[in-house]
């Protein structure tokens, strides 16, 4: 069975502010919805959604499992090289290495044959990644788990997979806004969003986990 693959690394962070047409479609469909007052902290709230998509993207991109084998084994590469260079080095050099580290030469093989078996292992593990199909996209996911948020905390309304209702008009028009391209149906989208946990327990702190599979 493939290993599993998520996005991780610490992503930029860049801040984001919906353009005032994407405010007033929003503002136009609560009103159809029966909400009237939307709080300027409930905008606040879907700008830092759409902030935290951009960089969840760029960082899915980075951790592609593709890109995690050629990281590792343009690493595992260059410890190689490392190692022909030193078994290159000529007596001279290698005498001044006795008076730089204790085993001067043979200290520095000791590390690098370490470095190298590592690196290999970690290429094993790297090569159990999905190598086709389409991956998790966490990206849109966490979009839709912070439009829930917002719903609830700022409109007062428990968002709901209703077809229509006021969590799937938002999520898609938050997603149009954050991908460019028109989006036709979400309703999967929000069901999982809905079952993803979410733990904001601690100011300044937000940890999303995907829903367990069905």
């Amino acid at each position: 069975m493939p290993r599993p693959w998520g996005p991780t690394g610490v992503g930029d962070f860049d801040p984001y502010k919906i353009g005032d047409q994407s405010r007033k479609q929003i503002v136009l469909e609560l009103k159809n919805h029966g909400i009237e007052s939307v709080s300027s902290a409930f905008f606040d709230a879907l700008d830092m959604a759409v902030a935290f998509f951009n960089s969840n993207q760029a960082m899915a991109e980075s951790s592609k499992p593709a890109k995690v084998r050629k990281n590792i084994q343009n690493a595992l590469d260059a410890a190689l090289v490392l190692n022909d260079r030193l078994n290159a080095l000529d007596g001279n050099s290698r005498y001044l290495m006795n008076d730089v580290v204790d085993e001067g030469v043979h200290h520095l093989y000791n590390s690098l044959e370490f470095i190298i078996h590592s690196l290999s292992e970690a290429s094993n593990l790297a090569n159990q990644y999905q190598k086709n199909g389409r991956l998790p996209d966490y990206a849109r996911l966490w979009l839709a788990v912070d439009v829930a948020s917002a719903i609830k905390k700022y409109l007062g309304v428990p968002p709901t997979t209703t077809r229509g209702g006021v969590f799937e008009s938002v999520v898609t028009i938050m997603l149009e806004i954050a991908t460019g391209n028109v989006v036709s149906d979400v309703n999967d989208l929000i069901r999982r969003a809905l079952k993803a946990r979410r733990n904001d327990d601690h100011p300044g702190f937000i940890e999303n986990l995907p829903p367990e599979p069905d």
